[in-house]
């Protein structure tokens, strides 16, 4: 878990150096005679005389709105009571953050305390809640000076809680935003659909920023990384990028990205950069799949090493992949699919290529029939030749590739396999025809793979292994 510390902002350039408060806070009146004279009948004649009663409407550098008095010489980021529409008078009163299932998080007003300790609180769209003593407690206090404008660095925020955060993401988002910082930490909110942030031209901006500060994005973390990267080349300092999220979140796509821009900023020797991404579709062919939160889930984890030679060219790459979610192969929940590969070699795979594995269609093997076989915005017939161009690049032998699709083959068949009982914790394959594709293709006897699945083989210390029978459900 990680701990941010909020920074306080630095006052608006062209606020009074007085004795007022620092601008992350809210602002009150100087601590000066001119606070008391604001008080007086004297201030009141005055104003009387003055346009909007001394009130001037200012914009900070940073686009921030304030306000500074000419007659008290009071600065303040509250809207003053000339200027207020029905709105900020409206929104006077203690306003408080109330938990929701749906939206997250609600503002509303406190409108009495109960007798039991609990608030009565009136939202915006003007329903009315009771809060009991418990939930009370722990709602967060709202300060709507606090929503003037959302934030691209979170540590900015006046107040670092949970309702801030997600209100600030929120808004963003609603403008495409979906990048925001943490200090050095992205956070990345997956719009699940296609934005126009990962051209030549925002690569090369990004490359080439030099001090200029930019909006946050994925390419400003792959940046910062490459730069410390040469920054640190004589001490050999390795960098580290970690991406993680729930399921859904973006992560192969920020991976993805990373890599293009490390691919197109560094260069490499024999065209290395462009084996490294074209091994993406080769890992999600067999390790990604459909699920009901993302069409393109990965599921298994991943480690890509990059490796630069002296002239900090891309020289080569490792992959490590781990916890690959097997149990998929065998059962799919609703509304999700198998691995793609499955699919990709049904639909995709030339007539020569399918009569040689024994292939039909996606209706005839249990594991691509269970569920809706349709992505949105995939096309498997294409993704398969983009799946063969990857294995030529990456210099995948002929014999090596048919030895791939004879395994994945196997296992469709494997699925089809169906069992009997013969006894208690026993069970026989009810066809042996149905095994047969399955043992040719993994060059194997049928009779002994009809044992490796039917049985098991119980091993106790100090004696010969014993071989234990399989019930049809420990089987499937």
């Amino acid at each position: 878990m990680c701990v941010i510390t909020p920074v306080k902002k630095a006052p608006p350039r062209g606020l009074p150096k007085k004795k007022g408060p620092p601008v992350a806070l809210k602002p009150k009146v100087h601590e000066s005679r001119a606070r008391k004279l604001s008080t007086t009948d004297e201030f009141q004649r005055i104003a009387a005389e003055v346009p909007n009663q001394g009130w001037r409407r200012l914009v900070a550098a940073d686009g921030t709105t304030y306000f500074h008095n000419t007659i008290s010489d009071e600065t303040t980021y509250d809207v003053p009571e000339i200027f207020q529409t029905m709105d900020d008078k409206v929104r006077d009163g203690e306003w408080i953050w109330v938990p929701d299932s749906k939206a997250g998080f609600l503002k509303a007003k406190i409108i009495s305390k109960l007798s039991n300790g609990g608030l009565q609180v009136e939202t915006e769209e003007g329903a009315t809640k009771n809060l009991g003593p418990k939930k009370a407690k722990n709602c967060e206090k709202l300060d709507w000076y606090s929503l003037r404008r959302p934030e691209q660095d979170l540590v900015l925020l006046d107040v670092m809680n949970e309702p801030l955060i997600m209100w600030n993401l929120h808004e963003r988002f609603k403008n495409n935003h979906i990048y925001t910082n943490v200090g050095t930490i992205l956070i990345a909110v997956n719009p699940f659909k296609r934005l126009p942030l990962y051209t030549p031209s925002i690569i090369d901006k990004y490359a080439k920023r030099g001090n200029r500060i930019l909006p946050p994005h994925v390419f400003m973390t792959a940046s910062e990384a490459y730069r410390n990267l040469l920054e640190g080349i004589t001490e050999k300092t390795a960098q580290s990028v970690v991406i993680s999220g729930e399921s859904g979140a973006g992560k192969t796509v920020c991976t993805k990205f990373c890599l293009k821009y490390l691919a197109e900023v560094a260069d490499s020797e024999g065209g290395v950069e462009e084996k490294i991404l074209l091994a993406n579709p080769i890992l999600e062919a067999f390790g990604n799949a459909k699920t009901t939160r993302n069409n393109n889930s990965s599921r298994f984890g991943k480690y890509v090493e990059i490796f630069f030679n002296k002239s900090m060219k891309i020289c080569g790459s490792r992959i490590t992949n781990y916890l690959l979610e097997k149990s998929r192969v065998v059962l799919q929940g609703p509304g999700e699919r198998n691995y793609h590969i499955f699919y990709q070699m049904l639909l995709g795979a030339e007539s020569g290529l399918k009569r040689k594995l024994m292939l039909g269609e996606l209706s005839d093997y249990h594991y691509t029939n269970q569920t809706d076989t349709h992505v949105d915005g995939m096309d498997d017939v294409e993704e398969w030749g983009i799946l063969m161009k990857s294995f030529e690049t990456l210099n995948f032998s002929k014999k090596e590739q048919s030895d791939v699709f004879q395994i994945t083959a196997g296992v469709l068949h494997m699925g089809n396999i169906e069992f009997k009982e013969t006894g208690d914790r026993k069970c026989a394959v009810k066809s042996a025809r149905t095994v047969a594709p399955a043992a040719k293709l993994f060059q194997v006897d049928e009779p002994k793979l009809v044992k490796v699945i039917t049985t098991r083989m119980l091993r106790l210390r100090g004696q010969d292994p014993i071989e234990v029978g399989l019930s049809v459900e420990e089987v499937m």
